[in-house]
């Protein structure tokens, strides 16, 4: 990583969060321009694989903020001293 800011515990989760999103805004972009040039239809194995990526993209950036809050929380309660 480039800058020492981002080498931090915060900094390195909040960028898994950003790539996770990143993922579920690609998956939006690619189905609204089926959707807007008529093409929307597909099988239903391949539309069961793609809701699975959405989904399991939320929950890992859940994961990811669950744990940035437990850390902040370990921080204000437990500070260095």
């Amino acid at each position: 990583m480039k800058y020492k800011q981002l080498q931090q515990r915060n900094g390195i989760l909040v960028g898994i969060v950003a790539f996770l999103h990143f993922i579920c805004e690609i998956y939006s972009l690619k189905n609204t321009a089926e959707i807007l040039t008529g093409k929307s239809l597909m099988p239903r194995n391949k539309c069961h694989r793609s809701v699975f990526l959405m989904g399991l993209s939320f929950n890992m950036a859940g994961i990811a903020i669950l744990f940035l809050a437990i850390d902040r929380l370990i921080a204000v309660a437990l500070p260095l001293t």
